[in-house]
């Protein structure tokens, strides 16, 4: 998801997992909808918005929120709101802001109200639960008078109940929970009383399926996310919008939790969720302390005093040294000992910067440079870029070509990676600084990019094919900021073809040939290229 707040450097975990939670309701917040009519029990009418504590850990209450999105998607006809706080209860500034814009009718929290529910302001309706079975039958009985069909999903399958929400969200239908062995008691008699006819069974939950046949119900058992997707095909059930996830995300990244958002935005779209599960490896941080001796030898020229420490990657200790070069307020630029000989000079040992590649202990990874790029206090970062990465790379790739053949979809794909925007897209459009600077073909761009920030885009791409080696341009400067970009066209600091034009007046739209678009004054005038 775009649009995340920043996080400052946080120095405990316990903060950092404070941070990860405020992102997670931040993220619940852009997926809010807009104004929309409602209906459903109760009938009072008007806006609602549902809210729910989560802890940071791994708990039933992630169950409860993917209950809380169908009975969200019937209550508000289609346009569900679901917030998440954390353990706190507390009701941030920005959720504040939402509410206060957004104007409820009505507030539905599980579990205690936060301390903000005893102002006036706004009605808050209590729903009393201790377990995510708890919660998915309240829920059902408070927006349900009954129900033909039901999804349920075993309780402790994380990655097939996000399916299982976005599923139940499409049919507007309750989802239960059962667990590996049967269907609780409470939820079996909450279907009994919703008159539900029909059980479709989401994920590996063969006992509880059967117990389900025995109370006489249709069962429509569906292992996996491509059962799902085969059987609302089969169904003639159209899915508009599909919400790729990472459920592992649950308790093995940094920022959890965010997969709890795509059954949100999937239900706001008619769509479904497909989870990809795969590990992720955050940014191996290097810790330096500033030289009071003499910088170690063939330490680069630096108007900052220089700063050295040692870090153990994949078992192997590497000495490095930051510097900031002869110009530059910050540190800019890594040099690493690889050889252990005490020099930092030699062929291989940099200086990188950020963005560069480099192996270390046998491992490939990408530089990240600078003090507030990630959690934590640190000089340097590394970012795993293995053939594992790869292989997953492929793997989703492979599952949008899939998805896209099935149900004739169009994709806005929007990444930093050219080479995967050769392999995926049609038409390309290239942005910097927020506009679009080029558009085109997506074989046009690769054959001849025009803008020259195309051409530095491209220049960067390795190629297996040594005939097709280009010289690498490189941008010199920092990116400016969005907020207050630079006057005239907002690449100029940076381009190397620069007029004085460039620097005061922003370059109007020009179409060339086969409808290709380019805003650059060095094409202003041309009718084709």
């Amino acid at each position: 998801m775009s649009g995340l707040p920043h996080l400052p450097a946080l120095r405990s975990t316990r903060n950092a997992a404070r941070a990860a939670l405020a992102v997670l309701s931040f993220a619940f917040l852009i997926c809010l909808p807009g104004l929309h009519g409602l209906q459903a029990a109760p009938r009072e009418g008007g806006r609602a918005v549902f809210v729910v504590r989560l802890p940071s850990v791994p708990a039933w209450q992630d169950f409860a929120f993917l209950a809380m999105v169908p009975a969200a998607t019937v209550r508000c006809d289609g346009a569900p709101a679901v917030i998440a706080l954390d353990e706190s209860g507390a009701i941030t500034r920005e959720m504040d802001d939402y509410l206060s814009r957004y104007k409820p009718q009505a507030l539905y929290c599980l579990g205690p109200l936060p301390r903000e529910a005893a102002s006036a302001r706004r009605q808050w309706h209590a729903l009393d639960a201790d377990s995510a079975d708890a919660a998915a039958g309240v829920l059902a009985r408070t927006f349900w008078k009954s129900a033909d069909t039901a999804v349920v999903c075993r309780e402790g399958d994380y990655g097939m109940a996000l399916v299982a929400s976005a599923l139940a969200a499409r049919l507007r239908s309750p989802l239960f929970f059962s667990t590996a062995e049967s269907v609780p008691a409470g939820t079996a008699g909450v279907l009994k009383d919703l008159a539900v006819k029909k059980a479709i069974v989401v994920g590996l939950a063969p006992k509880a399926a059967a117990a389900l046949k025995e109370t006489g119900l249709a069962v429509v058992d569906l292992k996996d996310a491509s059962a799902v997707l085969a059987w609302m095909r089969e169904q003639k059930i159209a899915a508009s919008y599909f919400a790729v996830v990472n459920p592992l995300d649950r308790e093995a990244t940094v920022i959890k939790k965010l997969s709890l958002a795509a059954p949100l935005l999937a239900a706001a779209r008619q769509g479904i969720v497909v989870p990809l599960s795969y590990k992720t490896l955050w940014k191996t941080p290097f810790i330096g302390a500033e030289c009071k001796a003499s910088p170690p030898k063939g330490t680069p020229e630096s108007r900052k005093p220089p700063r050295m420490g040692l870090t153990t990657v994949n078992g192997h200790p590497f000495a490095f040294v930051v510097t900031s070069g002869k110009n530059d307020k910050d540190y800019r630029a890594v040099n690493v000992d690889m050889n252990g000989n005490g020099d930092f000079s030699e062929a291989g040992e940099g200086p990188f910067r950020t963005g560069d590649t480099v192996t270390l202990g046998g491992q490939r990874y990408s530089l990240t440079l600078g003090e507030k790029n990630g959690l934590g206090k640190a000089d340097v970062r590394l970012i795993r870029t293995s053939a594992l990465d790869v292989s997953i790379q492929a793997q989703i790739l492979n599952l949008l070509r899939e998805l896209q053949e099935r149900f004739q979809l169009t994709y806005l794909f929007i990444t930093h990676n050219l080479g995967m925007v050769e392999y995926v897209a049609d038409e390309v459009a290239v942005m910097y600084l927020g506009r679009i600077v080029e558009q085109c073909l997506t074989e046009s761009l690769f054959d001849e990019p025009l803008h020259p920030y195309t051409q530095a885009l491209l220049s960067a791409i390795p190629r297996a094919d040594p005939l097709q080696h280009t010289q690498r341009i490189r941008l010199e400067g920092d990116v400016p900021s969005p907020i207050a970009p630079p006057p005239g066209c907002h690449f100029h600091p940076r381009c190397r073809y620069a007029m004085m034009v460039c620097r005061s007046v922003y370059p109007n739209e020009t179409r060339l040939r086969g409808g290709r678009i380019v805003r650059c004054h060095l094409y202003e005038g041309r009718t084709h290229a």
